[in-house]
């Protein structure tokens, strides 16, 4: 965050990439074993694990292909790196571990959220597996359904901008967004599909809300979001692909930057997984869920809702 995304390119398997088109990820989600995150460009990635050792923490490849990191000219090993800035892994229960410190949240009075904030979408001819609509534009994908349905002014707002960010390093899968007088309104919808029927499953809901969690820092520089988006447009535009613009255009987007040094940005995040289903919700669901409006809420003030099934 304290630097230009321009000025910091990955090489991840030997491949260079810039960082604006690079994710960091979790590799899974599980109580227990070893933390391992992944490393993912366009074409490639590559597999880290941290391990503990005395009082130290390393940061180390799982398999043959590591990442270097080009600052401003400077080259340094991504394991080097981390261990000089080391990263924040949260956990479900909203303790979180920076490098060999674990930070635990007092669980008393915690209030799971409220099922009936579970706002149930109609996914009828969606397949619930698939997730992305990819640039064919596929209509049974979760992505297409969310971007028709802002299209349809479904959360109640007129959106000037809907655009899909859906890739590695995206701010949301999709993000839409509105200009007033006094200020932007940006709506970002993270987007996960389904390990089965809609029902209790804690596993489908871990990725989505760390997701959720992990565009937090948005609101505090909406400057730094327009160029990212705008950055994303030109990037795969230059590479022959669509545009992922779906409604509004790189002109009125750039009208929007230029203005937003002067007007209040208003953020919401979304967390959109058809396989939740209101009426079934667990409370280990319902935890997490909490969890994460809290985290948004105590950072940046974010608001936080959550679309589900019936």
């Amino acid at each position: 965050l304290a630097r230009s995304e321009e000025a910091v390119v990955f090489v991840v398997a030997g491949q260079k990439t810039p960082f604006v088109d690079v994710g960091l990820e979790l590799s899974e989600n599980h109580a227990d074993g070893p933390i391992r995150f992944r490393i993912v460009a366009d074409t490639c990635e590559a597999e880290y694990e941290i391990t503990f050792s005395g009082e130290k923490v390393f940061y180390r490849p799982t398999g043959q292909e590591s990442v270097d990191l080009v600052l401003s000219g400077r080259t340094i090993a991504l394991s080097d790196w981390l261990e000089e800035e080391p990263p924040i892994v949260r956990f479900e229960d909203g303790s979180f571990l920076v490098y060999n410190e674990l930070f635990s949240v007092p669980k008393e009075g915690r209030v799971p959220f409220d099922r009936e904030r579970v706002e149930p979408w109609d996914w009828a001819g969606v397949d619930l597996s698939k997730e992305s609509q990819t640039q064919t534009k596929e209509k049974d994908s979760i992505q297409y359904r969310v971007i028709q349905q802002l299209l349809a002014s479904a959360t109640g707002v007129e959106y000037d901008i809907v655009f899909d960010d859906d890739a590695a390093n995206e701010a949301a899968d999709v993000v839409a967004l509105k200009m007033t007088q006094e200020s932007i309104v940006a709506h970002l919808f993270h987007c996960k599909f389904a390990g089965g029927p809609p029902g209790a499953r804690i596993g489908d809901l871990y990725t989505v809300c760390g997701q959720a969690q992990k565009s937090v820092h948005w609101k505090g520089d909406i400057e730094r979001l327009l160029t990212h988006l705008l950055r994303r447009e030109a990037t795969r535009l230059k590479r022959g692909g669509v545009s992922r613009f779906e409604k509004g255009s790189s002109r009125l987007l750039q009208k929007m930057r230029n203005r937003s040094r002067q007007l209040r940005p208003t953020v919401k995040t979304f967390v959109v997984q058809p396989g939740l289903s209101k009426v079934d919700v667990s409370t280990p669901q319902l935890e997490l869920l909490a969890v994460t409006e809290l985290y948004l809420k105590e950072t940046f003030e974010v608001e936080f809702a959550v679309v589900g099934s019936a």
